[in-house]
């Protein structure tokens, strides 16, 4: 095996920022000695466990690694975003991050888990971060539950004050006993849900673990066992809401999660293709033709319709109106041919609305060039989670984009439309008379 910190040089940006890191930081976990990056796969699984998965997570993990892991309980893609927080702490602490599998919270739970790497592509992954990235899988069997030692940021910053416990720790059979946090990690001193990023990785090293759980006791796991937090795999209840300096500061050009970690977390090839694949039955095209440039809309109504009952609105004069977003449609279709001398014509619209008056407005705008996936069909051919994430790999594959406000997935779409494609997008508001 070749040690984590021995593989530093690859050339990416991700790994630039995190060679000039080292020299600032307190004593890493790992040293930093170089060696040749040429071989094919230097981040292999292999090199940062034992062998295959066991019963007891403890059993695989080399003595000679640190590792890192956190859950999310916050519907999908707030989910992914949790996982670029996770794998950005491991980056700031020079630990192996470990991910949890997607779980079905939109689903019912009989819909199963989805490995990680079986919706992204964790090996270009790992080489454009020049870093490992395994997963629970990789780990341990679903055999027994395993008790480990945990940090609560949750219970430190929400106003609830308790432990997070989601069903990614279910999935994982891990049953923890939570520390809460120092209150140093909150990003104030109010009790405002964020926790900071340092404030969490600063928890990695010997001195600030004793320092954090010499005030804090750890709460009593589902076993009545209280067990203080794990140093050799740092573990936190939920990532979420973990930010560098600001509130919701994932909505910022400038988020580091996203600068140095999403943006390079691209969708497996797999994946890729079946989206393909779907376009080009759908327009009738052979599998030697491109797909042609489109603009991807994603209307969120869903849960939303809280907000307007908090705003004592009715949906019909709450949500955005089919025209503002073909309004939008047609601004980012202007931009694009402004801008790239590009002709788009077709339109794909995904959304959670399951009204099928709203859909048949959608279709009445079919002569326009607008289309939408078949969502029944796709479930029937591939199963229960396919709707959903072929909706987000198209939304993905858009020149332009036009999304829905306070969505996160509308706010990722844009991201990797405009990251991935050098695309153009728009957002639209709602809310208000």
């Amino acid at each position: 095996m070749v040690p984590l910190a021995q593989k530093c040089v690859a050339v990416t940006i991700p790994m630039v920022f995190l060679t000039w890191m080292y020299s600032y930081t307190r004593s890493s976990p790992v040293s930093l000695p170089v060696v040749d990056v040429a071989a094919q796969d230097p981040w292999a699984v292999e090199d940062y466990v034992k062998g295959p998965p066991t019963k007891y997570f403890k059993d695989n993990l080399r003595n000679d690694t640190l590792y890192v892991t956190g859950f999310g309980d916050a519907g999908w893609t707030n989910d992914v975003m949790t996982f670029w927080n996770l794998v950005y702490i491991a980056m700031l602490t020079n630990r192996v991050p470990i991910i949890p599998p997607h779980v079905p919270g939109h689903l019912p739970w009989e819909a199963g888990t989805f490995r990680f790497g079986d919706i992204f592509d964790v090996p270009r992954f790992r080489r454009e971060l020049g870093m490992p990235i395994i997963e629970w899988a990789d780990v341990k069997t679903d055999e027994a539950w395993n008790d480990i030692g945990c940090w609560s940021p949750f219970a430190t910053a929400s106003k609830e004050g308790q432990p997070r416990y989601g069903p990614m720790m279910k999935a994982v059979k891990l049953d923890p006993s939570f520390t809460p946090t120092p209150e140093n990690s909150n990003l104030w001193k109010e009790r405002q849900t964020h926790s900071t990023f340092w404030g969490l990785a600063e928890l990695g090293w010997p001195e600030e673990r004793e320092r954090g759980i010499k005030h804090k006791l750890p709460l009593p796991n589902s076993s009545q066992k209280t067990i203080y937090p794990d140093h050799q795999v740092l573990c936190f209840d939920f990532l979420y809401w973990v930010v560098n300096n600001a509130q919701y500061e994932w909505e910022k050009d400038h988020h580091p999660a996203w600068r140095l970690v999403g943006k390079h977390l691209h969708f497996n090839p797999k994946m890729v293709s079946l989206a393909e694949n779907t376009l080009r039955d759908m327009w009738q095209l052979s599998a030697h033709e491109s797909i042609p440039p489109f603009i991807s809309v994603h209307v969120r109504h869903g849960d939303f319709e809280v907000f307007c009952d908090y705003k004592d609105l009715p949906v019909e004069k709450c949500y955005a109106p089919v025209s503002a977003f073909a309004q939008a449609v047609d601004e980012v279709r202007a931009e694009l041919k402004q801008r790239k001398n590009i002709d788009v014509q077709r339109v794909i619209v995904t959304s959670d609305e399951v009204d099928p008056l709203w859909w048949s407005q959608i279709r009445a705008r079919e002569k326009d060039g607008w289309y939408f996936l078949d969502d029944v069909a796709i479930q029937e051919n591939h199963g229960p989670w396919y709707p959903m994430i072929l909706d987000v790999v198209v939304q993905s594959m858009g020149t332009g984009f036009v999304g829905t406000s306070m969505s996160t997935m509308s706010m990722i779409a844009l991201k990797r439309v405009r990251e991935w494609n050098d695309g153009v997008g728009k957002m639209i508001t709602w809310g208000e008379k």
